[in-house]
Parts: C-alpha cells; sequence; structure tokens
C-alpha cells in the first residue's frame, strides 16, 4: 500500500491490529503500519474537514505527576514543515498543559505503566506540540505514517530536530531507542480512528511494537496531540527521556 493509505469497509473488524516498524520491537511488516479503527483518506490532496485543537484542559489529572516542563512554543503555532510530517496550513497550535482529550491519553498511558510497576510520565509541553502538529498534519492530507505524506521513513527525532527541541532530550546509539535504530531521540505511537482515549490506548496495548514504547522502562516524559478529519480522528503519542 503506498504511502500507508487504507480504506476499510463499513463492517466492523474485530481483532485487527496494524503494526509500524520504528515504533518499537516486535513490527515484522516492512511497511508502515499503525493501530486503526474505521477508514482513512487516501493519502493525497487536502482534507478540509480538519479541526483544529486550541482548548486547554480543565480538569484534574492525578495520574500526571507535577510539574509540567517545556513552554518552546507557548502563545503561539508550532512551525510547520510538510516534508517531515508537521502541519503547515494551518500550523499546529501550542497549547500549554494539552486538551483534556490529550491529557486523559497520557493519563490512560501512566495508568498502564503503573499496572507493571512503571514509573508515571510527566506531561512535556513541547512533546504534545509536536505530537499535535503530526496529528494535524496527517488529518489534513490523510495518510497514517511516523514519516511524513511524502516520506514513509521514521521522522519523529527529524521533527524534534527540526522545531529545537531534540537537545532536550537523551540520545541513544547503538541498538536504538525503544530497539529501533532510526529512533535515537523519540519514540512515537500513532493511530488513526479511534474516537476516545480508552480505545486508542487498548489499540496500542493490543499491539506488541507499541505497547513495548508505552512500557519502556527509559521514559521520563510524554505529549500527546491529535486532530479530527474526514479520515477520523489522529493521534501522536511522543515519548523520551527528558535531560
Amino acid at each position: 500500500m503506498k504511502r500507508f493509505g487504507i480504506l476499510l469497509s463499513s463492517v466492523v473488524i474485530f481483532g485487527i491490529i496494524f503494526t509500524m516498524p520504528g515504533c518499537g520491537k516486535g513490527h515484522k511488516s516492512s511497511r508502515s503500519g499503525i493501530p486503526t479503527s474505521g477508514s482513512t483518506g487516501n493519502g493525497s490532496g487536502t482534507n478540509t474537514n480538519t479541526t483544529t485543537n486550541t482548548n486547554t484542559n480543565t480538569g484534574n489529572y492525578p495520574d500526571i505527576p507535577s510539574p509540567d516542563v517545556g513552554n518552546k512554543f507557548e502563545g503561539g503555532t508550532v512551525p510547520g514543515n510538510k516534508s517531515i510530517g508537521l502541519a503547515e496550513d494551518p500550523e499546529a497550535q501550542s497549547i500549554m498543559g494539552g486538551t483534556d482529550l490529550e491529557r486523559e491519553c497520557l493519563a490512560a498511558v501512566n495508568r498502564e505503566r503503573k499496572k507493571v510497576g512503571l514509573n508515571a510520565l510527566y506531561w512535556d509541553n513541547d512533546l504534545a506540540d509536536m505530537g499535535r502538529s503530526h496529528a494535524l498534519d496527517m488529518a489534513q492530507i490523510g495518510y497514517l505514517s511516523h514519516g511524513s505524506s511524502t516520506n514513509n521513513s521514521y521522522l519523529a527525532d527529524k521533527r524534534a530536530e527540526f522545531l529545537g527541541i531534540a537537545g532536550n532530550y537523551k540520545r541513544y546509539s547503538g541498538s536504538g531507542y525503544c530497539g529501533m535504530p532510526l529512533a535515537q531521540i523519540i519514540c512515537e505511537n500513532a493511530s488513526m480512528g479511534y474516537k476516545t482515549v480508552s480505545s486508542v490506548v487498548g489499540g496500542w496495548m493490543g499491539s506488541t511494537g507499541h505497547r513495548n514504547n508505552m512500557l519502556a522502562s527509559d521514559h521520563t516524559h510524554g505529549g500527546v496531540g491529535y486532530a479530527d478529519g474526514s479520515g477520523g480522528r489522529f493521534w501522536a503519542l511522543e515519548l523520551s527521556q527528558r535531560k
């Protein structure tokens, strides 16, 4: 499938998870694949039904420790670069603390980590802003990848470098971060079509590679971004070890 354009029928399909190399260990496909539910666009053109997120969270999230960190793009937008999967038109909004849905997603990830005795992740606004921009780019164009609409390579690290935030995080070498040679700074989970936090986190937990990413002991910080488009709801979870 070129540029991972996926079209599912209207029949509800149970028990199928599409996994992706570049997320972590356990991936076998040589093509991009991300847990998915619902249908996507065809990977070309512009999605005019994209919804950007501008609301800040209003709730209390005891599963996320304090304090939040990161303020690189506070009060503005996240610089776009479609060649590496960052939304350009419009650019994604920087949201300190994230939206309620985004923050609840990280809280759900932390609950899964707690079940296996792992540390809870701190909210990182820089990671969330990067994830939100990538989710928006996928929603705008209608594709699903850790890369971009024109490059199916793992580009999460390049996004962090372009945005000037890569230096905040430990860089791995050798076998790479999360067991993936191309991931040396950022571990990324992404998906589309899931409307709720419980369904998207459940989808990741049902995929070996994505579960390994979420439950890696090296992580200290995380951020989540999402965007809605005609292909459904797109998510990007960004995880790393902040210096």
